[in-house]
């Protein structure tokens, strides 16, 4: 059939005509072919108003011209003129000579209402169409496109099955096919269909995006790695997928590679955030702080109305021993979110490694008073509480964090020492032994229950515990004095 076709899924068939009128005075024709030519080419480059007016100058003069109603129309279904489009194929119909062109009418008419939204009447059209001619493969491949519109996927399925009984090698209808039990879950019906789609046409793209959505459904994200590198093998500029095989990357552990991938999306797409963002979360984990520190300064110049860039970047800050430039973070997520808790305990840990103990004290009655039921927040407002020689206060924030965690073993050790300096040292050193029980390793409560030991005036057991302090921890200097002035009170 060489009949202008307008079809769902983009195919058009073009004729060359040879079209002749009579010149005023003559008994010859002058050929309108080149006029025809001068409205198909402007149809061609998408100009389809022009087109229109073209034909319609050639239709005043041959009214009854077949070919030229056929072109028309199809002008006016690209500009969206259904019903001036439905008029000319009716027009092309009469004035046809060819029966050949019937089954066309009804195709090109039945995608019409398809583009209008009248699904049934499309269905009805395509019927008419194969009806007029069985093997018409196009027409079964609209019409299983029509009844997806209707959702009768039974009969969508039958029909993109007709294809491929008449055309095995049909791209779209195997496509098709695969869309259809992907959407039903019938996976591996898909992935048949999806496969063979690909080995029609290794460059139909989103077909391997298909396929690592259904990878992904039945938890096999190792098998989308191929299929992303499927689609930007063809596609190599697509930042999306580039992200896509990053977050897959990622699921798998592969932390270096998923690093690697972010970094082709933020050099195709700088303004990318969230890019940034989830290099700097991969980067903490591998433990490159600076790199994830940088990422997440380039993610707050895209953005800068987001806390939790900031708040990251803080807490950073802080594991990298930089609590000065961690509290202006903590103090911006602060004003965009402020009654955000962690934001008030993460500055108030900041602002206590400065020394600026009141503030610390300040961040933490906000930040309990915005969720008293964190345990480690009542702790450590619980050390400020010492290191200000508020004993008492102190003791009653140990209290709330052990009974929010019974198993809080700092929180034990951390009461023994104030009940140690408020000389309840009976009830200090049960604390600090129910600390050991569960954190057998902590440096700290064996200086701690040193400390009591020698209150105590149990030398041998304060020695003993002095010395299992040092030696968890080597380092440090406050443990080996505390040895040291304990030795030398002992020779007195």
């Amino acid at each position: 059939m060489k009949f202008r076709t307008f079809f769902i899924l983009s195919l058009f068939f073009f004729v060359s005509l040879h079209i002749t009128f009579a010149q005023d005075g003559e008994g010859g024709g002058r050929s309108i072919k080149p006029i025809f030519d001068q409205g198909t080419r402007y149809y061609s480059k998408g100009e389809f108003g022009k087109a229109v007016a073209v034909y319609t100058e050639i239709l005043k003069v041959k009214k009854d011209n077949f070919a030229v109603y056929d072109a028309r129309a199809a002008a006016y279904t690209r500009l969206g003129k259904y019903k001036e489009a439905l008029a000319d194929y009716k027009n092309a119909l009469k004035f046809s000579k060819d029966e050949a062109y019937t089954p066309v009418y009804y195709f090109n008419c039945a995608n019409i209402y398809y583009a209008a939204g009248n699904f049934k009447r499309a269905v009805s059209g395509f019927s008419q169409a194969i009806k007029e001619y069985p093997k018409y493969i196009v027409a079964y491949l609209n019409m299983g496109i029509a009844q997806d519109g209707l959702k009768k996927y039974d009969l969508a399925q039958k029909a993109y099955e007709k294809v491929l009984v008449l055309d095995p090698k049909n791209v779209s209808a195997n496509l098709r096919l695969g869309r259809l039990h992907h959407t039903a879950n019938r996976f591996e019906e898909a992935l048949k269909y999806y496969a063979k789609t690909i080995q029609l046409n290794p460059k139909e793209k989103e077909v391997y995006l298909f396929k690592a959505d259904i990878h992904i459904q039945q938890s096999n994200l190792d098998l989308t790695i191929p299929e992303y590198d499927g689609y930007l093998k063809i596609v190599p500029t697509d930042a999306k997928v580039w992200a896509m095989k990053a977050s897959a990357k990622s699921g798998l552990g592969r932390n270096e590679e998923a690093i690697a991938d972010y970094g082709q999306v933020v050099k195709l797409d700088p303004k990318n955030r969230m890019a940034f963002i989830n290099r700097a979360k991969l980067s903490k984990q591998i433990n490159k702080l600076e790199d994830a520190i940088k990422d997440y300064g380039n993610a707050i110049k895209l953005y800068a109305g987001d806390m939790i860039p900031f708040m990251e970047r803080g807490i950073l800050y802080r594991m990298t021993n930089k609590p000065n430039e961690a509290i202006p973070d903590f103090s911006k997520a602060i004003d965009l979110e402020n009654s955000f808790a962690s934001a008030y305990y993460q500055r108030a840990m900041a602002q206590k490694t400065v020394g600026n103990l009141p503030s610390a004290l300040q961040d933490f009655d906000r930040a309990i008073s915005l969720d008293a039921k964190v345990a480690d927040f009542h702790n450590n407002r619980g050390f400020i509480k010492i290191q200000l020689n508020k004993f008492a206060e102190a003791v009653k924030d140990f209290d709330t964090a052990i009974k929010l965690d019974k198993n809080f073993a700092y929180a034990y050790n951390n009461r023994a020492l104030a009940k140690l300096r408020l000389d309840k040292n009976a009830e200090a050193l049960a604390d600090c032994k129910k600390s050991l029980e569960m954190e057998g390793k902590n440096a700290a409560a064996y200086n701690n229950l040193g400390l009591i030991y020698q209150k105590l005036k149990n030398n041998a057991e304060a020695e003993k515990a002095f010395n299992k302090a040092i030696e968890l921890a080597p380092s440090n200097a406050e443990y080996a004095q505390n040895l040291a002035q304990f030795k030398e009170q002992t020779k007195k």
